[in-house]
């Protein structure tokens, strides 16, 4: 049977009224203060974490930099670039581990002088380096008999949300020349040139290139837009108004029999080619999916498609209509 709560009441004063405190005693509270390490810890958390930034805004600040990057083997280096950095003669080729940073391909921008007095490209990675490139604008860099107008590769490169704009070279690649692996994404190639392969981008080692823009690239043999001699993946991309003006691939060029290409979830319009593969020439395999091929155009066949000696595999998704004279020649 339940004691009534009258019973209960001197068992609660006793309690109340014991001089022993039975709760746990209160702690003194730490404040946890991540920033409250000495100057001397802090520098040595930045030595461990091998990152340095160096701030650039003209071209000899970004030559110097680029010149204590290469030197400095134990680091990885940040250059980060604001405004117009305008060159009259050649930069350093990259050759560490370096990330060229802008402020955004709108606002930082690596240009060639138009009036300098010798051609160069705006930057080299060299074999063996690790290059990332983020938020800039390459404009008017001219290899002249060389590769990469805009950017020669023959090491590890990165591209991310740049525009590479007005370069041009004599061989391949006006915008970027990749022999070596190149990855790029969210960037844009307008108005650059090649008098042989790749007005936008020339490839002979293994490309990625993913939704980024080719408009109004030029190429005098071959592959206005973009143009392989070895493996490349494109997706979520267009190309638009890109032109070869002798022979194959307005849009691409898939140029040797041993060249591969995989084309995902792209869009080619308006491409022409003076030959053949206003849009997609193929010489090598290609792979496409999910890809548009509308209004493009050839003088001799293959307006959308052109195929001869190589192996096309078409996979599901793709329309492929309205170009000139044919939609697919094979």
């Amino acid at each position: 049977m339940a004691r009534p709560l009258y019973d209960w009441l001197p068992i609660f004063r006793a309690l109340r009224s014991s001089p022993l405190d039975v709760r746990p005693p209160l702690r003194a509270r730490q404040r946890f203060c991540p920033p409250c390490l000495s100057r001397a810890q802090l520098e040595a958390r930045l030595v461990l974490s091998g990152v340095t930034t160096i701030d650039v805004n003209s071209a000899a600040t970004l030559a110097t930099a680029i010149t204590t990057a290469n030197n400095d083997s134990s680091n990885s280096y940040v250059i980060a670039t604001s405004g117009t950095i305008t060159l009259e003669s050649a930069l350093p080729d990259l050759s560490g581990e370096i990330t060229i940073r802008g402020q955004g391909a709108g606002t930082s921008t690596v240009e060639r002088d138009p009036s300098a007095s010798s051609a160069f490209g705006i930057f080299t990675v060299a074999q063996g380096a690790n290059v990332t490139l983020s938020g800039l604008t390459i404009e008017g860099g001219d290899a002249g008999s060389g590769d990469g107008g805009g950017v020669d590769n023959l090491g590890t490169l990165t591209v991310r949300n740049s525009t590479f704009t007005g370069n041009s070279a004599s061989n391949y690649g006006g915008g970027l020349a990749n022999l070596g692996t190149a990855t790029v994404s969210g960037s844009t190639f307008i108005h650059n040139s090649a008098a042989f392969y790749g007005g936008g981008l020339g490839n002979l080692g293994t490309a990625t290139v993913s939704d980024s823009t080719f408009t109004g690239n030029s190429a005098t043999d071959g592959g206005g837009g973009l143009a392989n001699g070895g493996s490349v993946t494109v997706s979520g991309s267009t190309f638009t108004g890109n032109s070869a003006k002798s022979f194959s691939g307005g849009g691409i060029v898939n140029f040797l029999l041993s060249a591969t290409a995989t084309v995902s979830d792209s869009s080619f319009t308006g491409n022409s080619a003076a030959g053949v593969g206003g849009g997609l020439a193929n010489f090598g395999t290609a792979t496409v999916s999910d890809s548009t091929f509308t209004d493009n155009s050839a003088s001799v066949h293959g307006g959308g498609i052109f195929t001869v000696d190589g192996t096309l595999i078409q996979g599901d998704g793709n329309t492929i209509k309205n170009n000139t004279p044919d939609d697919i020649f094979e």
